[in-house]
């Protein structure tokens, strides 16, 4: 299986489906999962949580292949979107599992409950090759983006609705969603913005996640998250720990080069240090075509 965890599948390989009979007279309509016995022997894999999260994973990529199929168009959508897609199954699952419809806090959801995946594992630049449309991305920020793009349709609670969902909206759109030119500016659009407005909301959302006030996010109407809340994940992983790797000192000089993925974003912190202040310089000029910004959060 090379590298993988698993995957799901119809019928016996190479000839699998993933359509019902009803679309093609050969399927055996039984869902199969496989899994890598290699990676899965490592000690590290050996948790209910894990393989629950990965069998509602791959079970997912299972479910958009009929989607697609009965639509007429192939069994899968864009790389980035099919695994994103399919990590947000893990995450939603996760919540739902801990009784946290909105606002979940990771520490709650227990080694009993699906893991809720990969996809806060992004958050604050912590990867800066790993765009929303990059294929390092595809189980973590873009899995990001989706949610993002789903919470400004007003799908924040995972709790069961009878209104049609974010996924059942784009995916009745006639097109052909393996197109990753064209199904990036329509899944923008989905929400009333261009590409490059949806771009600096989500990385706003994501560089501050966890470091702000809730009444400031409201009076201020700034972009987040809302699905998780990930404020203790901000104080364990990300910037408000002293040994995250993004954190830059103000009593020395240092030199960071930045290299921002299609979509994407960097970021680094400077926190507060009684008066010190601090002088920045340029010494290549930014990408024209990308957005340079600083924020003071306090």
């Amino acid at each position: 299986m090379g590298g993988g965890t698993g995957f799901a599948y119809h019928g016996i390989l190479p000839g699998a489906t993933g359509g019902s009979q009803a679309i093609c007279p050969h399927s055996s309509e039984m869902t199969t999962v496989r899994l890598n016995a290699t990676a899965w022997a490592q000690p590290a894999s050996q948790n209910a949580s894990r393989l629950a999260g990965l069998l509602i994973h791959e079970y997912a990529h299972n479910a958009e292949a009929r989607v697609h199929l009965r639509a007429g168009r192939p069994s899968t959508s864009a790389w980035f979107l099919s695994e994103a897609w399919a990590t947000l199954a893990e995450e939603t699952a996760a919540r739902l599992a801990s009784g946290q419809a909105e606002g979940a806090v990771q520490s709650k959801v227990t080694a009993q409950m699906p893991n809720p995946g990969s996809v806060f594992l992004g958050l604050w630049g912590k990867q800066e090759a790993a765009g929303p449309w990059q294929v390092a991305g595809r189980y973590t920020v873009s899995a990001q983006m989706l949610m993002f793009l789903r919470e400004l349709k007003g799908e924040v609670s995972a709790a069961p609705r009878t209104q049609t969902t974010f996924h059942q909206q784009i995916y009745a759109e006639p097109r052909d969603w393996t197109d990753h030119k064209s199904a990036v500016p329509a899944l923008a659009a989905s929400v009333g913005l261009t590409h490059a407005e949806l771009v600096d909301r989500h990385a706003l959302a994501a560089v501050t996640a966890g470091l702000l006030p809730e009444n400031v996010i409201r009076e201020r109407n700034l972009p987040s998250f809302r699905s998780w809340n990930p404020r203790e994940l901000a104080v364990s992983d990300g910037p408000l720990n002293p040994s995250f790797n993004g954190r830059l000192s103000r009593t020395r000089n240092e030199f960071v080069d930045q290299w921002v993925p299609d979509g994407g974003y960097a970021a680094i912190y400077m926190m507060a240090d009684a008066n010190r202040g601090i002088s920045l310089a340029s010494i290549q000029p930014p990408d024209p075509s990308g957005i340079v910004r600083l924020t003071r959060l306090r």
